[in-house]
């Protein structure tokens, strides 16, 4: 064989290259695609990061909405009760909550009537019925009244009256006096109630023993 024979056969092999690798291409666009995308995502997240998201909740679940000026007449006519000292009544995501610093020295069968009073006053402004009550379409709004006196008094006193939307009629609830009054002691005399179960522990472990001694 010949110089110029090997040298063709060189020039041969070197223009056997690799063809376009499609294969790799096109994994490699898959695989891209779909990372762009994501970081797309986080970099739009990052741009909103620490801002708050303030929801419209109201719109299209109410026939009737309630505005400011609403807001502000039922305010005032709740000021001029007698045994308010003072009032906010706010709108927050489709409750009426009407907080009242209500007078001391009254017992909480007074601040319930006072609950009642400010019901009425709410009625009267925007009616319960068209305001306060599901319907088949809309939920409508909920209503909160607290009524409290002084709160750093040994014993205060808070009403709440309640009235959501699904609910038929309000309620009333003392806050202030527990449900279970037994329960509530043990939890805020925690020594006491331990004391009291062991000595009634031990009360009966000696009535088992004296019915034991008995029967043998």
């Amino acid at each position: 064989m010949t110089a110029n024979d090997e040298l063709r056969k060189v020039r041969v092999k070197k223009k056997k290259r690799l063809g376009f690798n499609w294969f790799f291409w096109i994994s490699f666009v898959v695989i891209l695609v779909p990372v762009l995308y994501f970081g797309y995502l986080l970099w739009e997240a990052a741009k909103v990061t620490h801002v708050p998201i303030i929801g419209d909740r109201i719109k299209n679940t109410v026939t009737y909405e309630i505005d400011d000026n609403t807001v502000a007449q039922i305010d005032s006519l709740i000021k001029t009760q007698e045994g308010v000292e003072s009032v906010q009544t706010n709108l927050i995501v489709e409750t009426l909550r009407i907080t009242v610093n209500a007078a001391d020295g009254r017992t909480a069968e007074d601040y319930e009537e006072l609950a009642k009073k400010i019901y009425d006053i709410v009625d009267s402004v925007t009616p319960v019925d068209r305001y306060f009550t599901r319907t088949e379409e809309f939920k409508q709004y909920d209503l909160e009244i607290n009524i409290y006196d002084n709160l750093d008094a040994e014993t205060p006193i808070q009403i709440t009256l309640t009235k959501n939307s699904s609910m038929e009629e309000y309620v009333i609830t003392d806050l202030s006096t527990p449900l279970n009054e037994e329960l509530a002691w043990q939890l805020t005399h925690p020594e006491e109630a331990a004391q009291q179960d062991d000595d009634e522990q031990t009360d009966e472990d000696i009535n088992g023993n004296q019915e034991d001694d008995g029967q043998n």
